[in-house]
């Protein structure tokens, strides 16, 4: 879990300097750097993993990078024609996504905390990333549906990761392939399209964009991919996606401390969801079935359950005792009142009829 969150902390930062860098470099070109250069680090880092790469690997490795491609890409150029805030809160709808994606191709059935945690982090993230906050620029639908569409590929990346991490694959392998692949992809797109469309000068990174450039490479894409990869190691990804979700979080946190945005009630109360969200998720905080464990134990006081009970002693009781009291001597109690030579032989000859039934 700590990875987890470690991991949504790097990614909280990403949105402000992303969307500053955007205004400065290629789109394509910025993503080439972030993701094949961190490739690039990993796979030299674990050169010694790839010994009896199997084919298996390699394959699901190469889904990763092409998931991981359209993913980041329509997130990003998305986050061109969105604000921030808004392209946050819809990238973060794979919290929601992921739970039922998983249950559609691997029939793992979600439970309800899943369902009820996802809805509760989603209406926590409207606090934060939407209600309340201006828009100068405008908002525009294909930025919108470009990050609908991001936060589709989230999903599938974390279902993907899960189910491949089961089926024994290297986790580190996986990134190397995941990173590689669709950087190559983001630099094929950035060279056929931007290239010939802006021009070589484009590419000039102006000095107060190094830093920046290193930190999405180094920071968001290289650290962050390798924790989310070895932390989904121990949860599910309904789990994941609903702490990777904290992202939203992370970055109003991000955009308050930099002065970039003030502390409102809405981000308060926001604050306050995301956190019972990833509460309920966690403690597997179950409403339905506490629900169901409070009408399982008020029944055994109900009068339904208790009278039968009750007819069913009353009439075996006299069928065990009986004898023994006309054995013993009832007319010795004076209860009967009948101590009569007949009434003793008539219980004589009751006695072995009932004992033979």
């Amino acid at each position: 879990m700590i990875m987890l969150l470690v991991t949504t902390m790097l990614w909280g930062t990403a949105f402000a300097i992303l969307k500053e860098t955007l205004t400065k470099l290629p789109t394509f070109f910025i993503l080439t750097v972030r993701f094949f250069l961190s490739g690039i680090l990993i796979g030299l880092i674990f050169i010694k993993r790839f010994k009896g790469l199997s084919r298996r690997t390699l394959v699901h490795g190469l889904i990763l990078g092409v998931v991981l491609f359209f993913a980041y890409g329509t997130q990003t150029v998305g986050l061109r024609y969105t604000t921030p805030a808004r392209n946050a809160f819809i990238t973060v709808a794979y919290c929601i996504m992921t739970p039922f994606l998983a249950w559609a191709m691997y029939k793992r059935r979600p439970h309800s905390y899943n369902v009820i945690s996802g809805v509760v982090c989603l209406l926590g993230l409207a606090f934060i990333s939407l209600i309340g906050q201006a828009d100068d620029g405008g908002l525009h639908l294909l930025g919108d549906g470009l990050t609908v569409f991001a936060a589709l590929f989230f999903a599938f990346q974390l279902v993907f990761i899960e189910h491949y991490i089961e089926e024994g694959d290297d986790p580190f392998v996986l990134l190397f392939f995941e990173l590689a692949v669709s950087g190559a992809m983001f630099a094929l797109v950035s060279v056929c399209y931007e290239l010939p469309t802006l021009g070589p000068s484009a590419y000039v990174i102006p000095a107060d964009c190094w830093w920046r450039l290193g930190y999405l490479m180094a920071g968001c894409s290289l650290l962050a991919q390798l924790f989310q990869m070895l932390g989904q190691r121990y949860t599910t990804s309904s789990q994941a996606s609903i702490i990777l979700s904290f992202e939203s979080v992370f970055a109003a946190v991000f955009s308050v401390a930099l002065g970039m945005e003030r502390l409102t009630v809405f981000l308060i109360i926001g604050f306050i969801l995301v956190f019972a969200a990833g509460l309920i998720s966690e403690l597997h905080f179950d409403p339905v079935a506490l629900w169901h464990h409070m009408l399982h134990r008020a029944v055994p006081v109900s009068a339904d359950s208790v009278v039968p009970a009750r007819e069913e002693d009353a009439g075996a009781e006299p069928q065990a005792s009986e004898p023994l009291a006309v054995g013993e001597g009832r007319g010795a109690d004076g209860d009967d009142g009948d101590a009569s030579p007949e009434g003793a032989s008539t219980a004589q000859s009751d006695a072995p009829s009932d004992g033979s039934e």
